[in-house]
């Protein structure tokens, strides 16, 4: 038998769905993937956020991942079983898996538990594939580019293009509290705004807060595959 921290190996089809920070609509992503291999014919199911995960005809994270009472090399191997178990009673093409809070720290007032959650998580599917959202105001091709070998690196993932939304973090209203507050931007100006990005063909970034984009952004992660 073997040891409880031990990883099997998968021959399904991964996508991870992450945010740069917090509350970059990782969910909302992660339902236009599925949403987007589903309309193409593929069987797809997903890992979100929320117990209400059941309702979408989804799955929730399961509970042991959470434990503080396990090892990190445990917690792995638990969603590990847990995705095997979804790919022996599904027999899914694509299991797209949202990562679960920012991806690295905001800050040092603000480190977002410093990334430990999604990192846990990727060592357990070895995603192909990072589809990355981002806050407004924090999006840049120069930078995207920058973190695409610290993603590489951290989460074994190429990123395979950007999403965002006008949600943005007060930081200065932040400073009252113990945990970063988002806000919204306005929603007219910020799709004038949208609409100017210079948007670089080799690492789209997709509107998750439209309905036309998001259905794109769910047909772009069909059409690339590794």
């Amino acid at each position: 038998r073997p040891p409880r921290s031990t990883l099997f190996p998968y021959t399904t089809l991964f996508r991870s769905v992450g945010g740069l920070y917090a509350d970059c609509c990782d969910r909302e992503a992660a339902l236009a993937l599925v949403d987007g291999f589903r309309r193409a014919g593929h069987k797809a199911t997903a890992i979100v956020s929320g117990d209400e995960a059941f309702m979408l005809g989804l799955y929730p994270y399961p509970a042991s991942f959470f434990s503080k009472e396990k090892e990190v090399e445990q917690r792995a191997a638990s969603l590990n079983r847990y995705l095997r178990h979804i790919d022996q009673r599904e027999s899914p093409e694509v299991i797209v898996v949202q990562l679960l809070g920012g991806l690295i720290p905001f800050n040092k007032r603000f480190p977002e538990s410093y990334g430990i959650k999604p990192f846990i998580a990727a060592q357990a599917i070895l995603p192909d594939f990072l589809v990355l959202g981002t806050l407004y105001m924090t999006y840049g091709i120069d930078l995207m580019e920058s973190l695409k070998p610290v993603l590489r690196n951290r989460f074994g993932a190429t990123m395979l293009c950007t999403y965002m939304s006008n949600r943005f973090a007060n930081v200065t209203e932040s400073t009252e509290y113990p945990t970063l507050i988002f806000d919204f931007f306005d929603y007219p100006d910020y799709r004038k705004e949208f609409a100017e990005l210079s948007n670089d063909p080799s690492l789209p970034v997709f509107d998750i807060t439209d309905v036309k984009d998001a259905e794109r952004l769910g047909g772009y992660g069909v059409y690339v595959r590794p």
